[in-house]
């Protein structure tokens, strides 16, 4: 089968996915059941019909953003989450073809986008989605010691182990040190749990990738916003957007980023 077949299915996919990710993002910070009960508008409470969730389709053409029921307006969040889920879905199966690492990326990126957005708009990264992942992600590595499975994943345990301390233990010890010294909290405990995630999944190189271009990038916006927003210096930005972006590049092109980096200045 082409790659131009798995790219469209993999849009439409994560199109799909994109749709399950908004339930996620809407119910996990309320402590609501992910299954039940079936869709409904949060203000009129008015069921969504099964034609009303289509991903783009129903927003955009039969609801034109606004609830049957109520009228009231849908968040724009709802399509953008769909159309993100479904152009991220189709950038990795086609990095990475008919593999399975594909589908321990596709389920990574799932995370990171559902992560992001939650952190975004409640400045928290639930242990509800983290945990899983993170155990999930230690079994993956876990495995390779059957040779059978080595072929499929190249992250052994003690990869995974190193990834693990090298993301995590760095940036606990900056947050106590940053609370010893200003008793604010500097960085959320939800960051550091992501980062030991991130190691687990893609071991020391991925981590450090991902801690070099979550800090750049959450520093420019982060200036940018407190600037431009005139919001005071101590204002809370949230990190994990920032992290998760990172480990997403760090998946996608770490290896050929880490190579170039080291032709262009002489270390290799």
């Amino acid at each position: 089968m082409s790659i131009l077949y798995l790219d469209c299915c993999s849009f439409f996919f994560g199109l799909a996915i994109g749709s399950f990710l908004n339930v996620i993002i809407y119910r996990v910070p309320r402590n609501l059941s992910i299954v039940h009960p079936p869709s409904a508008c949060p203000i009129c409470e008015r069921r969504i019909r099964p034609w009303e969730n289509i991903p783009i389709f129903s927003y955009c053409i039969l609801l034109r953003g606004r609830c049957a029921g109520c009228g009231n307006r849908i968040p724009i969040r709802y399509p953008l989450v769909e159309l993100t889920t479904g152009i991220v879905f189709t950038m990795v199966a086609h990095r990475f073809g008919y593999s399975f690492e594909t589908l321990v990326f596709l389920a990574f990126s799932a995370v990171l986008i559902a992560l992001s957005v939650i952190d975004l708009q409640t400045k928290l990264l639930p242990d509800v989605i983290i945990l899983p992942a993170l155990l999930a992600s230690c079994v993956l590595s876990s495995a390779t010691l059957f040779p059978a499975f080595q072929p499929f994943w190249s992250i052994k345990p003690m990869t995974a182990f190193l990834g693990m301390a090298s993301g995590g233990i760095p940036l606990l010890i900056l947050a106590w040190v940053y609370m010893r010294i200003t008793g604010r909290e500097g960085m959320g405990g939800g960051d550091i749990k992501l980062m030991f995630l991130v190691g687990a999944l893609l071991g020391p190189k991925g981590v450090i990738l991902t801690l070099f271009i979550g800090s750049l990038t959450g520093s420019v916006v982060g200036v940018l916003y407190l600037r431009l927003c005139r919001q005071a210096r101590h204002t809370q930005i949230p990190f994990g957007p920032f992290l998760s972006l990172g480990a997403w590049i760090a998946m996608m092109w770490g290896n050929t980023i880490v190579s170039f980096y080291l032709k262009t200045s002489g270390l290799a």
